[in-house]
Parts: structure tokens; sequence; C-alpha cells
């Protein structure tokens, strides 16, 4: 199969991002900073001219899409596979909060990212795997064209980590900026997919 290019994207700030309280999947939705990312990565994202956006149905991704749709003159189709990576009960704590109350699990999800679960939530894991369902998915029904994807910081991070064959120990410092669009070719041809099962 031919991959299809898929242009991911973190969606706009939220008041959660900008005062760095764990969002996870509570639905926020976007402030006045993320609406006007939306609006000038619609602009990056018209050069691309993608064929349909897929995105997370969380409402600041769902939001993203829409401005970016509407710019655009796409269509837009929600894939809950896409959301963020479930944190339980750190799910609205302050990260320093995190850090003072959780520092055992912190610990262990540096060490072992990919192993751990917060009470209550998912491992990452376990979130990779529903993403790259979804991301099978896309390339399967959209084969050989342009998809712009919305979706959550931690997803993009976890199939930077894959694309670039980076350790997952490393997810936690790989930059995902609101708004800014990452290319990337999907499926990936010489990718082994035992690494994450």
């Amino acid at each position: 199969m031919e991959p299809t290019n898929l242009l991911l994207i973190r969606h706009g700030q939220t008041e959660w991002n900008s005062i760095r309280r764990c969002q996870g999947q509570t639905d926020t939705p976007l402030n006045e900073r993320g609406i006007e990312q939306a609006q000038a990565a619609a602009e990056v994202a018209r050069q691309a001219a993608p064929h349909i956006i897929v995105t997370s149905d969380l409402r600041r991704c769902a939001h993203t899409a829409e401005i970016i749709a509407e710019a655009l003159g796409v269509a837009v189709v929600p894939d809950k596979r896409l959301r963020e990576w479930h944190q339980g009960v750190l799910q609205g704590l302050h990260y320093p909060e995190i850090e003072a109350e959780h520092a055992e699990l912190q610990a262990l999800l540096r060490r072992e990212p990919l192993d751990h679960a917060p009470e209550g939530g998912e491992s990452l894991a376990e979130m990779g795997k529903r993403v790259i369902m979804a991301l099978d998915d896309i390339a399967q029904r959209y084969s050989q064209q342009r998809v712009l994807v919305v979706t959550h910081e931690l997803p993009i991070a976890y199939i930077q980590c894959l694309v670039k064959r980076r350790p997952f120990t490393d997810i936690w410092d790989v930059k995902v900026e609101n708004g800014v669009i990452i290319p990337v070719e999907w499926p990936q041809p010489t990718l082994s997919y035992a690494m994450v099962s």
C-alpha cells in the first residue's frame, strides 16, 4: 500500500495549557490564543491542500479542525481514538502538584513510560495502540491523499518517537507546539510494530 501523507497538528492553546494544568481527556475549550493559532494553522495548511480533516472529538481539537475546515472548504471527520492520553487522577492537577503528590508514578513513567497507568487512566502503550489503529484506518480509507489529523501532544510525541526510531523514554522530551503542523507518511514501510505490542 502506498503511504498516505498525514499532516499532524496539535490543537490550539487552551486556558489549562497556559496555566500548566493537566488536561488529559478533560474536555476543555480553546482560549483566544488557541483560536488565533488555529487560524494561522489554516493558512499554513492551505499550502498543503489537504483533502479532508480527521480530528479527535474533544472540543479543543474539534474547534481547531472546524476553523481550518471553514478556511479550506474541506470536510471534518471525528475519531475518538485520536484523543489525548487519559491520565486518570492526574487530570485537573497543576504540574507542580503532580510532581509533589505523585512523585513515585512520575519516576516510573520516566523510566518505563509505556508500562504504567495513572489510577483511573490508561497506559501510554494503550494510548499508542488506539492512535496507531486510527492512523492505519485513515491511511487505508484515504490512500495516497493528504489528510490533516488534529490531535494532542502525547499522541503526536508517541508517533514522532516511532517514526524517528527514538526510545519511548524520549517521549517527554519531544516538543509538540500548539497549532504546529508536522508532516508524516503513514504507514511507515520499514516500521516494526512489534516494538509497541
